[in-house]
């Protein structure tokens, strides 16, 4: 298949590729405390929903929204004025985008520079907009633009489907997705993506659909009709994409009983083996070849 019919994967993966490396809000917070009285808004806006909040009270400072600060309490999210926040501690970040750091919260005063994309910085304060920020070991304190800095690194551009792999079960294969856990299978031949969970598996990995949605997308992809037949997938947990074979014939255990699926069915990569005969399945060792050369021809 020409790597022109296969930009969606690439657009998709993108996104899960990302969604593995870039960590949560809420890792990438900072104790602060409000600084004065003020009102809370639902929104970055004045003319949103609000409620009054007293001085120094403790949040969480997770983003900074123009002249605003994200904060959190809790469950809660809102924005404060910038300028009503003090943080308590200095908060990991990387430069956005090329920049002069400035000696003062303004663009009109010295300046040095620019700092690369992807330069570490540490976020100590903020003030008019600017994130006030030091190197590690504090020789550089200055201030950079409030959109010039993120507690996220920038992606460089990829195709990530240079990273779907194919892996020996037995030698590290069996690791990428263990016991218990979650992760996702798209379907070459259908080009649908379903959540599955591992439940077991020793010579390969019995799985299940996550959800009774997962479910009928596992039903949609075999035409209405559960088949032992094999077919080439792409495995997406652990931070990896691996190239697998997988059929869809519901049978023996289960753990999840709310999915409408009734048992298991088998995923397997490289040299894995049936439970049954403990053979390597030629049809399957095919369907994951197919996987691979389908992400990379």
């Amino acid at each position: 298949m020409a790597r022109s019919k296969r930009g969606l994967l690439g657009a998709i993966l993108v996104i899960l590729m990302l969604a593995m490396m870039i960590p949560t809000a809420s890792a990438a917070s900072v104790n602060a405390y409000i600084n004065r009285s003020t009102q809370v808004y639902i929104s970055p806006s004045t003319s949103s929903m609000s409620v009054t909040v007293p001085a120094n009270m403790q949040v969480n400072f997770t983003a900074m929204n123009g002249g605003w600060a994200q904060v959190k309490n809790g469950s809660v999210t809102g924005y404060v004025p910038l300028q009503y926040i003090t943080l308590m501690s200095g908060m990991k970040g990387y430069i956005t985008k090329e920049t002069k750091i400035y000696q003062s919260a303004s663009k009109s005063s010295l300046s040095a520079g620019p700092l690369p994309v992807n330069t570490v910085v540490y976020v100590v304060g903020v003030e008019n907009g600017f994130w006030r920020v030091k190197n590690s070991d504090g020789s550089v304190l200055g201030y950079v633009p409030g959109d010039c800095a993120s507690p996220n690194p920038v992606e460089q551009s990829v195709d990530p489907r240079d990273y779907v792999v194919v892996m020996d079960w037995f030698d590290g294969g069996n690791r990428v997705l263990k016991r218990g856990e979650y992760g996702m299978v798209y379907d070459i031949q259908s080009g649908v993506f379903f959540n599955i969970k591992r439940m077991g598996g020793t010579n390969h990995a019995d799985i299940e659909p996550a959800t009774l949605e997962d479910t009928a997308k596992l039903y949609s992809i075999c035409g209405g009709e559960y088949s032992w037949d094999s077919r080439p997938v792409i495995l997406i947990a652990g931070g990896k994409f691996v190239a697998c074979a997988m059929n869809t014939m519901p049978h023996g255990d289960e753990t999840i009983y709310d999915n409408g699926y009734d048992g298991q069915c088998c995923l397997h990569m490289v040299n894995s083996r049936t439970h049954g005969s403990d053979k390597v399945n030629e049809s399957h060792q095919e369907a994951i070849r197919d996987a691979y050369m389908w992400a990379h021809s």
